[in-house]
C-alpha cells in the first residue's frame, strides 16, 4: 500500500505489463508494489547510497520479491542494463540533479523507454532539459500530497527539440485550470517569485536584468491565474 497520493500517481503512470527501473529508489516501495499487484512482472532499483539501497533490499527481500526486482548501487542509470526496461521512475529529488541523471547516460535516449520524472524542486530545470534535447512532454500532473503540490512529469524520446514558453518552462506544457492543484502549485510560485523580487530590489547593487525576468515571470503566472 503507498503511502500517499504522489506516490499513487507514479504507480498509476507507469504503463501495465512494463518492466520498471525506479532511479533513487530508498525504500524501493513502488517497484515492489507494481510487482505485487502484477502491473510490472521485473523491477529494477538503483540509488547511489549504499545505505539506502540496503533498506530498500531489505524491504525487497522482506516482500518476497528478490527473484522478481533486482538491485544496483550506482549513479542512476549507469551500469544497469536497460534491454529489459521500458518505464523509468525518477522521483523525490532535484530537477537539476533529475536532469544530470538523463543527460549522463546516452542510452536514455531512446524512443522505447517512457520516463516518470517527479521533481522535488527546481522543475522548472528538468523541463528545460526536456525541451532542449529530444524529450517529448506527454503531460505533467499536479498533485496535492502531504500539504504540498508536487509536479509528475510523463515523457519520452523522440529526437527533436520542443519550441516553448516561458510559462511551459514555469508551469509545465499541460495545464489544467479545472485541476484544483494546478492553480495552488501556480499560486504558490507566484508568491515564491514575488518575495524574491522583492530581495533583489531591495540589493545593495540591484541586477537589473534578473528583476526583469523575474518580473516577467510574476506576469506570466498572474496572467495564467486571471
Amino acid at each position: 500500500m503507498l503511502k500517499n497520493e504522489r506516490m499513487s500517481l507514479i504507480y498509476k503512470l507507469v504503463r501495465n505489463g512494463k518492466n520498471v527501473l525506479d532511479v533513487g529508489t530508498d525504500h524501493a516501495m513502488i517497484p515492489i508494489e507494481l510487482v505485487k499487484k502484477e502491473k510490472s512482472k521485473k523491477a529494477f532499483v538503483t540509488d547511489i547510497s549504499r545505505s539506502s539501497l540496503e533498506k530498500g533490499i531489505k524491504n525487497i527481500v522482506s516482500s518476497g520479491l528478490s527473484d522478481e526486482i533486482t538491485a544496483y548501487c550506482t549513479d542512476g542509470t549507469l551500469g544497469v542494463p536497460l534491454c529489459e526496461v521500458d518505464d523509468i521512475i525518477i522521483a523525490g529529488m532535484g530537477g537539476e540533479l533529475i536532469a544530470k541523471i538523463l543527460s549522463q547516460d546516452e542510452r536514455l535516449k531512446n524512443r522505447k523507454l517512457h520516463f516518470i520524472l517527479q521533481p522535488m524542486s527546481k522543475p522548472e530545470e528538468t523541463r528545460k532539459y526536456l525541451y532542449e534535447n529530444g524529450f517529448l512532454v506527454l503531460s505533467e500532473t499536479k498533485v496535492f500530497s502531504e500539504n504540498r503540490v508536487y509536479p509528475v512529469i510523463s515523457a519520452r524520446f523522440s529526437g527533436g527539440k520542443t519550441v516553448y514558453s516561458s510559462i511551459d518552462l514555469l508551469l509545465g506544457p499541460t495545464r489544467n485550470k479545472e485541476n484544483r492543484s494546478e492553480i495552488l502549485y501556480a499560486e504558490k510560485l507566484l508568491s515564491a517569485l514575488k518575495i524574491r523580487l522583492r530581495g533583489l530590489e531591495k540589493a545593495e547593487c540591484p541586477d537589473n536584468n534578473l528583476i526583469k525576468s523575474v518580473s516577467a515571470d510574476i506576469k506570466t503566472i498572474s496572467d495564467f491565474l486571471k
